[in-house]
């Protein structure tokens, strides 16, 4: 997963969003490819990954609220 920062203005007032990517990557025939579609054997690894990511996020938005 990837976690963008992205910087905004809303009403004068500056404020980061927070979003996320996440793509499985394969090698196949010596080349790296990537896609967003998953079988149902990765859906649990994909539910695990998208928990952690928002925990990350949350993070980081706590962190940003205090500075």
């Amino acid at each position: 997963a990837s976690i963008w920062a992205n910087e905004n203005e809303k009403d004068g007032q500056q404020f980061t969003a927070y979003s996320v990517t996440i793509e499985k990557r394969y090698q196949k025939e010596g080349s790296w490819h990537s896609t967003s579609s998953l079988n149902a054997d990765e859906l649990l690894t994909t539910a695990y990954v998208a928990t952690k990511s928002f925990e990350k996020v949350s993070q980081l938005r706590s962190q940003s609220v205090e500075s």
